[in-house]
């Protein structure tokens, strides 16, 4: 007569540490030995070892069992704890796998790497629901490699992992893909990996991915080297690989091989000039928008899109200033964003290319503003003056007030006053107050940004006056302006 089920816990426990001292003492048993309180184990139709009566009661012991594993840490070891939950898994996939997962122990889920094999839909379902929160990436880590380890009857397993790709999120599915390509276990597998890959819907969660685990730089191409420093291959065929780029996921990372090779410096290379239009004609435009936030490549990425009217390309750059390293270099830079043409797609460019110059030489700016003409320009400049100065170190606001007055953009003027008036209440309140005005910036203790409980750098106090100078300047934002 079985009267496991009437056990009460304590005794449950009892019969579970006598189990594990007799289990320690001889490596060769499983946790089958544990669990035959509940009935003796039987086969199933596929070859799973299960209890022939009571799977509850067998599953209560091995929880039991694990429950008395982590009170007692002597006990602990890891080969126990992995051997317990594969032999739990049997009985309660469910509770097995929440039950590794709570330890935060992620080798520990190597326990399942058999049951993965005979079941991946289970694992694959919870990492589709999310079972585990924040939690599901150590999940989605252990699946994949495990995957990896595995032959596969439908193929290799890297084209395994890439039928999944599409239903994780956009990290996973980076993370999912670099771990499919590093571990392809040839340069065949790799290859098929990429070009399948590439056959996905042209999406911008799958360009991150082309971008991220596309393929390296062309570093043994001819086409960017000096003609001084011969190499014995040849290298790749551009045009030839241009035409085999039949799908958009093709297209785009040999682009990205292009631009990652173009920006690559070394002692051997051509001018970028020479190397930027050996760059096929047809790509051009698309390697050229890689090169709009480094100077001096930015002047001749624009003027190709700009002479090609390739102004959504210009629109899509990422706002940011234009780092130099120099006087000189944030000279030329300046006068080179005098030439640009007034249009909504440079408003952002033409500040970020005079942002270094006006932050590191604001007196020299305030005198060269005034030299421009009274247009979109002008306005942009005295207000990038005004916010970098109410950001900077001075405490005196006189050069901001000098700029405000000056701005003829009557939505860019309110903007750039309502900066002034939160600069000023924050002068007057007590240094580190925590009610100062929201989106102040202060000058207090060592001069840093601060915003209502939160200190921020001063790269981002930059950022946050930034976002006002990025506003009211062109017909588009003043349409939205009117509108609210």
């Amino acid at each position: 007569m079985k009267l496991t089920r009437y056990l009460p816990g304590h005794l449950l426990a009892l019969g579970a540490g006598a189990a594990i001292a007799a289990w320690s003492a001889d490596g060769r048993k499983s946790t089958a030995n544990i669990v035959d309180l509940g009935g003796k184990a039987a086969e199933t139709p596929h070859g799973h070892r299960t209890p022939a009566n009571k799977p509850p009661a067998r599953a209560a012991l091995c929880r039991a069992t694990w429950e008395l594993l982590q009170s007692k840490p002597g006990s602990n070891s890891a080969e126990l704890q992995a051997r317990l939950l594969s032999d739990w898994f049997e009985v309660d996939p469910d509770a097995a796998l929440q039950a590794a997962m709570d330890t935060g122990d992620s080798n520990l889920l190597c326990a399942f790497d058999a049951a993965l094999k005979a079941r991946p839909d289970f694992f694959w379902n919870a990492i589709h629901d999310d079972r585990f929160g924040s939690a599901t990436p150590r999940l989605i880590d252990w699946w994949a490699n495990s995957t990896m380890d595995q032959e596969s009857p439908s193929g290799p397993p890297s084209l395994v992992l890439l039928s999944h790709l599409e239903e994780l999120g956009p990290v996973a599915r980076i993370d999912v893909a670099k771990i499919a390509k590093e571990r392809a276990g040839t340069d065949a597998e790799q290859n098929l990996f990429l070009e399948r890959l590439a056959t996905l819907p042209d999406t911008p969660e799958n360009r991150v991915m082309w971008m991220v685990v596309g393929a390296p730089p062309m570093t043994g191409c001819t086409l960017f080297r000096s003609p001084d420093m011969p190499d014995p291959d040849p290298g790749p065929d551009l045009a030839t690989r241009l035409k085999a780029a039949d799908t958009p996921g093709k297209r785009f990372m040999l682009v990205e091989e292009i631009w990652l090779s173009l920006d690559e410096s070394s002692e051997d290379a051509l001018p970028f000039a020479e190397r930027f239009n050996a760059v096929p004609d047809d790509v051009r435009p698309e390697v050229a928008r890689h090169f709009l936030a480094t100077y001096p490549e930015v002047i001749l990425a624009t003027g190709e899109l700009i002479s090609r009217g390739e102004w959504d390309l210009l629109a899509a750059r990422q706002a940011d200033p234009i780092k130099t390293e120099d006087t000189a270099s944030q000279l030329a830079l300046r006068d080179w964003a005098t030439t640009l043409p007034e249009r909504d797609e440079t408003a952002s460019l033409f500040q970020d290319a005079i942002h270094d110059y006006i932050r590191q030489q604001p007196a020299d700016a305030q005198a060269w503003i005034e030299t421009l003409p009274s247009d979109w320009k002008k306005d942009k400049a005295l207000m990038l003056l005004a916010t970098l100065t109410l950001a900077g170190n001075s405490n005196d606001p006189a050069p901001a007030d000098w700029a405000i007055a000056r701005i003829s953009d009557p939505s860019l003027h309110a903007k750039a006053v309502k900066a002034r008036q939160q600069w000023q209440e924050l002068q007057d309140s007590p240094p580190g107050d925590p009610f100062a005005p929201a989106g102040a910036v202060s000058n207090h203790e060592g001069v840093r940004a601060t915003t209502k409980f939160h200190e921020v750098t001063q790269d981002e106090a930059d950022e946050l006056f930034r976002d006002f100078a990025n506003q009211g300047d062109s017909p588009a934002r003043q349409k939205e302006e009117k509108e609210k």
